[in-house]
């Protein structure tokens, strides 16, 4: 029997604690940007999960299947976590209730195969894009979220002034306007 391995990986979102899980088939790539991830390797599809976070490396890590193992493997400049060891360019054996460390993101793994009668029953593997982890690739969401703000704010504040301005209108003492009045006669008769 043909055994397929999947590895499910499930986070919280560092920035809003969203929760997030998703089944994958290996070859699995880690990074903060897309395009920058490989989309083969070895014939297969990669799946590139993209995660907002400046300590992680445009394409940081790498989780591959071999041998019916699951290999991660460090391709970062600052080094990724397993269990709380720093790994720098080197590979580990996955195992179950593994926690990987990506930057700001602990990412727990489950392993599953399609051949084993107590796994957990896999829904369709999830091929991943930037959408579906919180990312898009011209940028975040949180710029145009600040920016809608800033008008809000803008437009709260004007609608202020003006409604300030009109009641102190009200209650402002009016002065006579003299201009129509006729000018004095000054002089004899």
């Amino acid at each position: 029997m043909d055994e397929t391995i999947y590895v499910q990986l499930s986070w919280h979102d560092p920035a809003t604690g969203a929760p997030a899980q998703h089944n994958y088939a290996p070859p699995v790539a880690f990074g903060r940007e897309y395009e920058q991830m490989p989309s083969r390797l070895g014939g297969r599809t990669v799946n590139r999960v993209v995660l907002e976070d400046k300590q992680i490396s445009r394409y940081h890590a790498l989780i591959s299947s071999s041998g019916g193992q699951v290999i991660l493997t460090d391709r970062s400049a600052n080094g990724t976590g397993l269990n709380g060891e720093n790994l720098h360019q080197t590979s580990r054996v996955l195992h179950n209730q593994d926690v990987i460390r990506l930057g700001s993101h602990r990412i727990t793994v489950m392993l599953m195969t399609t051949g084993d009668p107590n796994a957990t029953q896999i829904n369709a593997p999830t091929t991943a894009t930037p959408a579906m982890v919180g990312a898009k690739r011209g940028g975040s969401n949180s710029g145009v979220m600040i920016l809608l703000a800033l008008i809000l704010i803008v437009a709260a504040a004007a609608a202020t002034w003006g409604l300030v301005s009109m009641v102190l209108d009200q209650y402002r003492p009016k002065t006579p306007n003299t201009s129509h009045l006729p000018s004095q006669y000054v002089g004899g008769t």
